[in-house]
C-alpha cells in the first residue's frame, strides 16, 4: 500500500498532537508542588517542612499541607500510612486563614482563579494502643502524575493521659488542643 503525502502529514500530525499533548500534561504537572509543614502557634520563623515527627500515644499531631500549583488546576489529593492500621487522621480544608472544613474521600481539589496554594491541615490521631515504632505516612498529589511527600512517624512509648475532647473547628483551637497535650506531658 502506498502512502499518500496526505497520510504521511497526517501521520505527523497526529503524532505531533499526541507529544504537545503529552509535554503539556508534564509541563503543567512540573509546576505543582506539595510540602508538609508543622503547625505552630510561632508564625515569625518560616514554615519547616517535616521528615520525622516522633509523637505521643493517645494525641494528636498536626500538620499543614501546602498545595502549589498555577490557578484553575484541578488535582486528586490522598493520605496514606504503612502500616495501614497503626494511625488515624482526618484531612481539613483552611477555608479562611483560621476555619477549617473537613474535607471527605476521595480529597478532588481546584487551585482558586487569581491564586496559586491550597492548604490543607492534616490532623493525625495517635490511638493509645498504638505499637512503638516507626510509620510511614505519606500525603500524594496527582496532576498528571504522583507527587509525594513521605514522613517517617517515630511512634513514642509515652502514652498521653486522657484529656477532654475538643473538636477541631478552626487551626486556633488546633493548636489550644495541641498546646494542652504539649503541657500534660511536663
Amino acid at each position: 500500500m502506498a502512502l499518500t503525502n496526505a497520510s504521511i502529514a497526517l501521520a505527523y500530525a497526529s503524532r505531533f498532537s499526541c507529544f504537545a499533548a503529552l509535554l503539556a500534561v508534564t509541563l503543567s504537572a512540573q509546576t505543582v508542588q506539595l510540602r508538609i509543614e508543622n503547625v505552630t502557634a510561632d508564625r515569625s520563623q518560616p514554615p519547616r517542612e517535616v521528615l520525622s515527627p516522633a509523637v505521643v500515644r493517645n494525641a494528636f499531631a498536626s500538620f499543614h499541607v501546602v498545595v502549589t500549583a498555577p490557578e484553575n488546576e484541578s488535582y486528586f489529593l490522598a493520605v496514606q500510612a504503612n502500616p495501614t492500621d497503626v494511625l488515624q487522621w482526618t484531612l481539613y480544608e483552611e477555608k479562611t486563614p483560621d476555619a477549617l472544613e473537613e474535607a471527605r474521600p476521595p480529597y478532588f481539589g481546584v487551585i482558586p482563579a487569581g491564586q496559586t496554594t491550597r492548604s490543607y491541615l492534616l490532623d493525625v490521631w495517635v490511638p493509645r494502643d498504638a505499637p512503638v515504632g516507626k510509620v510511614r505516612l505519606e500525603v500524594l498529589v496527582k496532576v498528571g502524575y504522583w507527587r509525594i511527600a513521605p514522613m517517617e512517624v517515630r511512634v513514642q512509648p509515652t502514652v498521653l493521659p486522657d484529656l477532654p475532647p475538643t473538636p477541631a473547628v478552626s487551626v486556633q483551637s488546633v493548636l489550644r488542643r495541641n498546646a494542652a497535650q504539649k503541657e500534660a506531658l511536663k
